[in-house]
């Protein structure tokens, strides 16, 4: 199902479906997979509001024996936040003397031949890699994204024959997982919802 959508979704879809949601009428993972075929059973949309309180309240159980983990990940992203302060300077003040543009694109589409490096400080050595990147680079792509308010970098460095993605690294966190699907649950039941609507 990871086509429609994530992997750590399904498998919070799975788990529900599997015990708590034994008891609904109908498994979230088909409602979410063809709300249509529901559509014209009486009282859907009670059952519906019921299945939904029921895995967000499944999730929000989950999220509670992680406690541990919203701690480790607050302070991970103060620092991929200091991080990101750091080298977006030295990445603009570099690029600026290299006259190298940096943009904040839509999209766009990468080729096979790119490098990934990731870091989590910024530094003199991070400087003299960001000159060595400049030096093959005819534009820097800034990626960077936001979480919760704090600031995640990703840059690109689209060269003539080789592209460079410069990454503030976020190790996994489980607490981050259950929200980022807490979320992503929210979009499906909203976007299957509205399908089902008159």
């Amino acid at each position: 199902m990871a086509d429609l959508w994530s992997d750590y979704t399904d498998m919070l879809i799975t788990q529900f479906d599997a015990t708590s949601g034994k008891g609904l009428k109908i498994s979230v993972r088909d409602f979410l997979t063809d709300p249509l075929r529901f559509a014209s059973e009486p009282e859907i949309k009670t059952s519906i509001a019921s299945m939904r309180k029921s895995l967000n309240d499944f999730i929000d159980s989950s999220i509670k024996n992680v406690a541990d983990q919203k701690a480790r990940f607050e302070t991970t992203l103060q620092n991929c936040d200091a991080a990101t302060t750091m080298i977006a300077q030295s990445i603009a003040t570099r690029a600026k003397q290299n006259k190298v543009p940096v943009i904040k694109p839509v999209s766009i589409e990468r080729g096979a031949t790119e490098d990934i490096i990731n870091v989590n400080e910024g530094g003199p050595e991070i400087n003299a890699l960001i000159d060595k990147l400049l030096a093959n680079s005819y534009l820097v792509a800034d990626f960077t994204r936001e979480v919760n308010g704090k600031k995640v970098g990703s840059w690109l460095f689209s060269g003539q024959s080789k592209n460079y993605s410069l990454n503030i690294y976020m190790p996994y966190n489980e607490y981050k997982s259950l929200q980022d699907s807490k979320a992503e649950i929210g979009t499906l039941f909203d976007a299957a919802s509205q399908l089902m609507a008159p």
